[in-house]
């Protein structure tokens, strides 16, 4: 592990940056980050390793076959999102990323943070070194940063490339000497950077844009490769060769790919290396040609290296390849499936399914990951969910949905269940969107989005859900009128589904207790006008422990006060959006909230908010579509835009028997005020403490800890305690606390 050491630091002239801000660590929680590293934005060989910056995070490997070095924002970067790497005059390693330059040492590293003016971190996306300064180019223009100053310091930015559109976006970046090339989303950009402060001045940049050069087909320059003498630049539609010496300034435009997508240029030896969505080409002596590697599912390449001994190579939606022995072979070390997590679900023996936007799931068994199957034609898996038998369910937009148990799949469509398809257009009864399930343990509830025959809510029994006879339906005959469906939640009795912009629909079976039959089924249409809910935008639908219905919306959480017959605002802590995404409770009813930029933890006892976010906390990325806990072993999942981050269970080896709870830290050692002893327990309780003689010291605890004090608020003398834990159905366990005050 890498310590990562915090620097904070002040610009001396910043425009479109805001003011760096310091952040502050917390330390009490623990954190997991799952991330993939196959989507590879830049691959380097450096000191005989390649260096892949990815979308989750660093991966350093000294060869195909052994375990590579994995840097992601727990140790070292402070983000995943990375984009380029270099290493300085110096032999210091310098990383770019999302909101962070990153200087990684051998024993520690140090975090430089970028904001812009609204205090959200922006993207650095290419790095250059010569000697004193590192040029950054980022999503707000071009930066120069000192390496000595201060412990290393923004000195300058520019923003203004001679006439080319202000804040242009700086993708990558080529020092010639005196001399830096800037490719950007505007065009192409030159100037002497002998006198940084002259570059101010936007007369100073020669710049090359489509409207003065044609041939360009596109302002937005991709990426950047000095060779021969010559500037070669790649585009979104091609590759060119920046001719000087020829008169004029002249443009021309290699015949290998035209209306391709380049993705990248490498110089090896005497040789540039192409790499574009049509293939690979190279240009030696002056010749260029198109190259065939042979043994690869695809021709699409995004990037590639040679090691000396052997070649890398990254394809478009691919996994990384190489050819160490001899023919090429996927790469096996890059994590997980993909970042763009849309849900997540855990069965009870901790497999995790992750329902990835890109067509695909993951299965994480604790050490690896795989692929069981990939959801077809479809739009992608969007929804997760983990049933009392440990078997793993993943809905997808479009395909229907899919069961895993254990080595066997299953898809389930309109043709063996009453999941019903999208009436969308000429999409039609095959496209099969689930945008929820639920499962009270005896019954399966499935929402399906715009359901074309009005009943967006498939029903089974659990146990004949292979029996397609044996499914219903819920819909427009029980009062649930809107196919618009978001999001499903069920509880003994009780199922709420939300919608896009009609409110939610809470049904209730009032009968005998059997869902599949429709007279005991009955549904109520709650609104913001009917009922107070806080939005008729409704994100997610969830039951508390107790049953207490809520409501994540666009703009917050409401519940239902079942005494008044109207839902209850609850406001949302500042440092977090209002756009809620996700909600989940563990077994003592705390509840967990996903939202468009951060989450956060309510205490159930004291409706105290914790916010996590990716400045504050482990948690990798401020888009957090889902969060799901664990409630074997108390862990929090938030599936995010950039992977998971799993906060780990604070109460040690949680459990639900009684006969196992116990106390922690043993013994308890009183330094400060902040320090507690907790229990194990995953469920609802009350704890009292007794001295040895079983006189009452501090009686009905309802928090999940104690604080050392007694019921006047004093902290008592060191010593053994008994404490006594009661469960909501009035059961009992006890045990033994040794207690060390040191105040």
């Amino acid at each position: 592990m890498v310590a990562v050491k915090i620097t904070t630091f002040l610009a001396l002239a910043l425009i479109a940056l805001g003011g760096l801000v310091s952040e502050d660590a917390s330390a009490a929680d623990r954190w997991v980050t799952l991330t993939s590293f196959s989507e590879v934005n830049r691959m380097k060989l450096i000191d005989d390793s390649v260096y892949l910056a990815t979308s989750g995070g660093l991966l350093v490997a000294a060869d195909p076959q052994s375990f590579p070095r994995l840097y992601t924002n727990l140790n070292g970067l402070g983000t995943t999102s990375i984009y380029d790497v270099v290493k300085d005059a110096d032999d210091r390693l310098w990383v770019a990323g999302l909101g962070r330059l990153a200087m990684l040492g051998a024993d520690d590293s140090q975090l430089y943070p970028f904001y812009d003016n609204d205090g959200k971190p922006f993207q650095l996306y290419a790095l250059a070194d010569d000697g004193e300064f590192l040029w950054v180019g980022t999503g707000k223009g071009l930066v120069l940063f000192s390496k000595q100053n201060d412990g290393g310091q923004i000195e300058d930015s520019y923003t203004q490339f001679g006439d080319l559109n202000p804040d242009a976006v700086v993708y990558d970046i080529v020092l010639d000497g005196d001399t830096i090339w800037l490719a950007t989303s505007s065009g192409l950009a030159v100037a002497d950077k002998s006198d940084p402060v002259a570059l101010k001045a936007p007369s100073n940049w020669t710049v090359f844009g489509p409207n003065d050069f044609p041939v360009l087909g596109t302002g937005s320059m991709s990426r950047l490769a000095a060779f021969e003498s010559d500037i070669y630049v790649g585009t979104e539609r091609s590759a060119l060769r920046l001719d000087r010496e020829i008169g004029d300034t002249t443009f021309t435009e290699l015949t290998i790919g035209r209306d391709s997508v380049f993705n990248d240029l490498k110089v090896e030896n005497d040789t540039l290396f192409m790499y574009y969505s049509g293939g690979l080409a190279v240009v030696k002596d002056g010749v260029n040609s198109r190259i065939n590697l042979t043994g690869l599912p695809t021709q699409n390449f995004k990037s590639g290296l040679n090691t000396g001994s052997y070649r890398w190579v990254d394809l478009v939606n691919r996994p990384i390849y190489q050819n160490e022995g001899g023919s090429f072979a996927s790469y096996a070390f890059t994590g997980a499936p993909g970042n763009n997590v849309s849900d997540v679900a855990i069965n009870r023996s901790g497999e995790v399914v992750s329902a990835l936007t890109q067509q695909q799931i993951g299965l994480y068994d604790g050490t690896s990951w795989s692929q069981p199957f990939q959801p077809g034609a479809s739009d992608g898996a969007i929804s997760a969910l983990a049933d009392s038998s440990g078997d793993l369910w993943v809905g997808t937009f479009g395909n229907g949905m899919w069961r895993v148990s254990g080595d066997s799949i299953k898809n389930f469509d309109e043709n063996n269940s009453t999941l019903r398809g999208n009436s969308d257009g000429d999409r039609g009864r095959t496209y099969v969107v689930v945008e929820g399930m639920a499962t009270d343990g005896e019954y399966l509830f499935v929402a399906c989005y715009r359901a074309l025959n009005g009943h967006p809510v498939a029903v089974c029994r659990m146990d004949q859900i292979d029996t397609p006879s044996a499914w219903d339906s819920i819909g427009t005959p029980h009062g649930l009128m809107d196919t618009f469906v978001t999001s499903i939640a069920c509880a003994p009795g009780n199922m709420a589904v939300g919608t896009e912009g009609d409110g939610i629909y809470w049904c209730r079976n009032g009968g005998s207790g059997d869902w599949l039959t429709d007279d005991f089924v009955d549904c109520v249409h709650f609104t913001k006008e009917n009922r107070f809910l806080r939005s008729n935008t409704v994100r997610t639908v969830e039951f508390a422990p107790d049953t207490t219905l809520y409501v994540g919306t666009n703009f917050g959480i409401s519940w239902y006060d079942i005494g008044i017959d109207y839902f209850v605002d609850i406001d949302l802590p500042e440092g977090i959006s209002s756009d809620v995404t996700d909600i989940d409770f563990d077994g003592r009813g705390n509840m967990y909230v996903a939202t468009k930029d951060g989450a956060a933890r309510r205490d159930r006892t004291n409706g105290v908010f914790t916010t996590y976010t990716m400045f504050n906390s482990g948690l990798v990325s401020n888009d957090v579509r889902s969060v799901t806990v664990d409630q074997a072993r108390g862990d929090v999942y938030f599936g995010t835009s950039s992977g998971i981050s799993v906060l780990l269970s604070e109460i040690g080896d949680p459990t639900a028997v009684l006969d196992s709870v116990f106390a922690y830290p043993n013994p308890f050692v009183i330094d400060d005020a902040n320090d507690r002893v907790r229990f194990n327990f995953t469920r609802p309780y009350v704890v009292s403490i007794h001295d040895l003689t079983g006189a009452v010291v501090r009686d009905n605890i309802n928090t999940t800890s104690w604080d050392g004090k007694n019921n006047q608020g004093e902290q008592v003398a060191s010593g053994v305690y008994i404490f006594v834990l009661t469960d909501v159905t009035g059961v009992s366990t006890r045990g033994k606390i040794l207690l060390i005050n040191n105040q």
